[in-house]
């Protein structure tokens, strides 16, 4: 079973990884890439799909819903093993690890305001 860090300068991968700014003090963050199914207007050539794949949250998805939604169409719904339950993948990879998680606040708060004073999001 993985540790998870609570120390920012914990990274891994190849993600610039926003450090300017505050880090939440959550367990961390880990940024994938991810390959649906094809799709009929995108111009890749699948040769071999070999086995499809499937993912499953661990953890809340941040930003925009409606990327995660094509992958995750059933985010919303009550039962959690179909809600964490991608579509078939071609692929998905690990692009980096951090043991921070990084937060925005909201417009025109002091630097020196504490976080949950002031979170904006994730």
């Amino acid at each position: 079973m993985p540790l998870h860090r609570m120390d920012r300068q914990a990274m891994t991968g190849c993600i610039a990884w926003p450090v300017h700014l505050d880090s939440y003090g959550a367990c961390g963050t880990s940024v994938y890439a991810v390959w649906p199914e094809q799709r009929p207007d995108e111009p890749m050539v699948v040769c071999c799909a070999g086995l499809s794949v499937q993912a499953v949250l661990v953890e809340e998805p941040c930003g925009p819903q409606e990327p995660w939604r094509q992958v995750f169409p059933d985010l919303d719904d009550p039962d959690m093993e179909i809600a964490e339950r991608s579509e078939d993948l071609l692929a998905f990879v690990l692009l980096g690890t951090t043991g921070a998680t990084w937060a925005l606040r909201k417009p025109g708060f002091d630097p020196e305001t504490p976080m949950h004073d002031c979170f904006d999001g994730f």
